[in-house]
């Protein structure tokens, strides 16, 4: 009897680790600060997972991953990193947080690199794939950041609505220039090893990056560039990232497709980001019908003038949605909140130093829903 327990414990815990659970996240890093007079550069690395909880109720996010960190092709440090929040998303996702500060060597290119099994259950990618989230940085000494993107990557299609667009809206705070591109999702881990070990080397900077971790693989009928197969059709704006999935049609599926953010200042590649996105269609509402992750675009964005602007802001057209805005310096610390009192207009006086600031627009729930960049001179 003792043994039969055993067994079943034993197979509880392998279906457990080795769920389907996973359906997208990002890699990000946010300039801190420097040391040392300078030869170390301080950055925040932020890690979000987003999770199927509709399909694989008995897995749970890590409480610890494991992050890659890579200077000249050779591994520089692992850096272990706990989970700091959980957000339900839905009845069918949540989002986990993990985030911790790393140092640097100044002057250095590095790759950051986060690898897990298993994907949910996706209609055009095979069954039992890990994925990778992967970041690029030319110089640890340009303290630049990653792009800010306003939503989380998970959203819902109403097969029945037709053609629709979605703006992921990335802002870059360093005021890089932008490229949006549609790329194959980046393959991790498997079902035999859920959790890789972080390789002591890679092959190449830039994906694929290892022997080990290619790319996904498809299933018959679908590729990267046309990852909806006959189901929809995906195109996205190189320079605006508004994605257009056109004429979805009903099949009650998940599909997996991924975009690369390529930062460029002066003419000269600052960064890349990978960002592996779940999309689901459906003919009728379901649980997940909140169009989570990427919000539809609309033409009914806040107008923010003068900018640049001297001491006085004002920013109209104010959805009845957005309850307040907050102000963010390039570091990301909060400076201001402007509460939004049954208004579509409100008039910002900033106390603040010249230079560059982010408005990021909250709803009730304090869900971030869009962004805008500012400039006090």
């Amino acid at each position: 009897m003792k043994k039969a327990a055993l067994s079943i414990l034993l197979l509880l815990f392998f279906i457990n680790i080795h769920a389907t659970h996973l359906v997208g996240g990002t890699i990000t890093y946010k300039y801190v600060g420097s040391l040392n007079n300078g030869d170390i550069v301080r950055y925040q690395l932020i890690i979000k997972m987003y999770r199927d909880i509709s399909l694989s109720t008995n897995v749970t996010f890590d409480p610890d991953i494991d992050i890659g960190i890579y200077n000249d092709k050779k591994l520089y440090n692992t850096k272990t990193i706990s989970l700091s929040t959980e957000t339900t998303l839905s009845n069918c996702y949540t989002e986990g947080t993990y985030s911790a500060n790393i140092d640097l060597n100044a002057g250095k290119e590095y790759v950051f690199i986060y690898a897990r099994c298993c994907l949910s259950q996706f209609q055009n990618v095979e069954y039992d794939q890990g994925f990778s989230l992967y970041s690029y940085m030319q110089n640890s000494s340009n303290n630049n950041s990653s792009p800010i993107l306003n939503n989380v990557l998970v959203n819902y299609v109403l097969s029945k609505n037709g053609t629709q667009n979605f703006d992921l809206k990335a802002i870059d705070i360093d005021s890089d220039y932008l490229q949006f591109k549609i790329v194959a999702a980046l393959l991790g881990g498997d079902k035999s090893a859920p959790k890789p070990v972080v390789p002591n080397t890679i092959d190449n900077t830039f994906p694929p990056y290892s022997n080990n971790y290619g790319t996904i693989i498809y299933n018959t009928g679908y590729t990267s560039i046309a990852p909806f197969g006959t189901f929809g059709g995906l195109t996205i704006d190189s320079n605006t990232g508004k994605a257009t999935i056109s004429s979805p049609k009903a099949c009650n599926s998940r599909f997996l497709w991924c975009i690369k953010i390529s930062e460029y200042k002066n003419n000269m590649l600052t960064g890349i980001t990978y960002l592996p996105i779940c999309s689901q269609f459906d003919v009728v509402n379901s649980n997940c019908v909140h169009n989570i992750g990427l919000k539809e675009a609309s033409t009914n964005e806040p107008i923010v003038s003068p900018n640049p602007f001297t001491n006085d802001i004002t920013i109209a057209n104010l959805p009845k949605s957005i309850s307040k805005i907050g102000v963010y310096d390039i570091t990301g610390k909060q400076l201001d909140l402007i509460p939004i009192f049954n208004s579509n207009q409100v008039t910002y006086s900033s106390n603040n130093p010249n230079g560059m600031y982010l408005l990021r627009f909250m709803d009730g729930n304090g869900n971030v829903v869009g962004t805008h960049k500012i400039v006090k001179r």
